[in-house]
């Protein structure tokens, strides 16, 4: 109850920013954006939960050392991501295919330092490279990358 007596003063303001803003254009647009609102006001509640319980379910996940890696596919095309770990060749390299506006995970156990390929469908259906990159991934880390267009 106390979170929400937080959040509703906040709600109140950011509903009258939009005011100035130019409102939806038709039903569709209204029911679309008060889905989000409440999705947004869902994991709010979400992540706030009980400090005690995310230390405990964090060091029971961080035992092992698995880190999550996570893409986000802000894009209109399907693209694939192409994860390999530098340090070692023979470790056979991950594939993910992630739909537009998709989201996909991994999870790597072994730290150290990664290259990835982000490729993008075209209109053949082939797969071209759009970005390359590195990143070190640590013990229990969560890493999100964001592709956008």
């Amino acid at each position: 109850m106390k979170k929400l007596m937080l959040i509703l003063p906040l709600l109140i303001f950011c509903t009258t920013l939009s005011f100035g803003q130019q409102p939806p254009r038709n039903k569709a647009d209204r029911i679309i954006e008060g889905g989000q609102l409440a999705v947004d006001i869902v994991n709010i509640f979400k992540k706030g939960g009980n400090k005690k319980d995310k230390a405990a379910s964090s060091d029971e996940d961080c035992n092992e050392g698995i880190s999550e890696l996570c893409f986000q596919n802000k894009g209109k095309n399907a693209i694939k991501v192409i994860v390999k770990f530098k340090e070692n060749t023979t470790v056979e390299p991950t594939e993910l295919i992630i739909p537009a506006k998709g989201e996909e995970c991994s999870f790597i156990q072994t730290q150290g330092i990664y290259s990835y390929q982000v490729q993008e469908k075209n209109e053949k259906g082939e797969y071209v490279d759009i970005r390359k990159g590195e990143m070190i991934v640590k013990p229990c880390e969560e890493i999100t990358k964001n592709i956008k267009e």
